[in-house]
């Protein structure tokens, strides 16, 4: 999960402006991201599992309530074609966010990129002489705390990777990353599909 990860959460931004007034009718909590696709609820113990192992995110013992509502996946399509898949994890009913976050900093990579002072580096911060801090692969609500609620209760928990589908192009451990969260996604999916027909078929 490298640079790339952090591409997807600057597009957030500007798609949480415009979605995350969203508010779900069970709970009221709100969406930090906006999808067009539909989503997985109602999850097992073992896909709830398989998701967290997947995407790499634990729950602290002490938040017997929190589920994940929502499993997404949507495909950045453009001429017609796939050129890049989003994945979106959706967790409620936490109760301490700082403590959740806390929980799963392990996942979180900090960069720090001391300033310098060569005008041709695009890292030169010689005016505030402040290191620059970059953070990967936190949760969305951590990348927009800027946002009232965000980190406090009032947003479901959200973890998003957006890759592309072209392996030539993309991070080898972001691919692979993203190829253990389809696989997940696709058995769940296929084995939904498989009890819809049944109960189909047995009328």
């Amino acid at each position: 999960m490298k640079k790339i990860f952090s591409a997807v959460c600057a597009l957030c931004i500007a798609v949480c402006i415009c979605g995350c007034s969203a508010e779900n009718g069970e709970t009221g909590l709100k969406h930090v991201v906006k999808y067009e696709t539909g989503d997985m609820s109602d999850f097992s113990d073992e896909e709830e599992s398989r998701i967290l192992e997947a995407f790499e995110v634990v729950f602290p013992e002490n938040e017997s309530d929190a589920y994940i509502h929502a499993f997404v996946r949507e495909y950045d399509v453009r001429d017609g074609a796939a050129d890049g898949v989003y994945f979106w994890l959706e967790i409620g009913g936490v109760k301490d966010y700082d403590a959740f976050f806390k929980a799963n900093e392990g996942r979180v990579k900090k960069t720090v990129i001391e300033p310098t002072d060569d005008p041709d580096t695009e890292e030169n911060e010689a005016e505030t002489g402040e290191p620059e801090i970059i953070y990967e692969n936190r949760s969305m609500n951590e990348e927009q705390s800027f946002v009232e609620g965000m980190t406090t209760g009032e947003y479901f928990i959200t973890y998003g990777l957006y890759c592309s589908l072209k392996e030539d192009v993309a991070y080898p451990e972001t691919y692979e990353f993203m190829q253990k969260l389809n696989a997940v996604y696709s058995d769940i999916e296929k084995s939904r599909s498989s009890e819809k027909q049944e109960d189909s078929e047995n009328g």
